[in-house]
């Protein structure tokens, strides 16, 4: 099965569609925001979580490294032996935040999962939910409580979320 990239050129909510412009705008914004929690993990000692994130330039590096293994012609020599790619999955070219194998999220945990184990579900009742798109700033909002090992509280206001980040940034 041959699977190609699509590209998105409008995404849907609750009142019709969202031109790309405005997409790439609010992923620049969370882009923003989540390295910033990587710099504050790197370097703030209260940090209780050690983790790390896929960041936009290491997606870029898949993109480019994809693109270049398409054009030419799907051949597999055409990827270097030594790739900043697998560089970046062994620890090795981490610019902001820990390498994958220092994880403890998982280490700790040691999670092992095979194909006919069913998936554990926790059910949470009253968690705080967005009600006007604000996904990306409940997402940052979550994973500070996370990291620094705060519960999350039952009911978050949104609108000093994102003027604490806007002071921030």
């Amino acid at each position: 099965m041959e699977i190609e990239r699509l590209s998105l050129d409008v995404a849907s909510n609750s009142s019709g569609l969202l031109p790309s412009n405005l997409i790439d705008i609010i992923v620049d914004h969370l882009d923003t925001i989540f390295y910033y929690i990587r710099k504050k993990a790197k370097y703030e000692p209260n940090i209780i979580v050690k983790f790390t994130t896929i960041d936009f330039i290491f997606r870029n590096k898949i993109d480019a490294l994809y693109h270049d293994f398409v054009e030419n012609g799907k051949d597999f020599s055409a990827i270097p032996e030594k790739h900043e790619v697998e560089e970046y999955i062994r620890g090795f070219y981490c610019n902001t935040n820990v390498p994958w194998n220092k994880v403890n999220f998982y280490l700790e945990k040691d999670i092992v999962k095979f194909e006919n184990d069913t998936l554990p579900i926790k059910m949470v009742d009253k968690l705080p939910q967005q009600t006007q798109c604000d996904c990306g700033a409940f997402v940052c909002a979550f994973a500070e409580y996370v990291i620094h090992g705060r519960d999350i509280p039952k009911e978050i206001d949104i609108g000093h979320v994102r003027m604490r980040y806007g002071a921030l940034l």
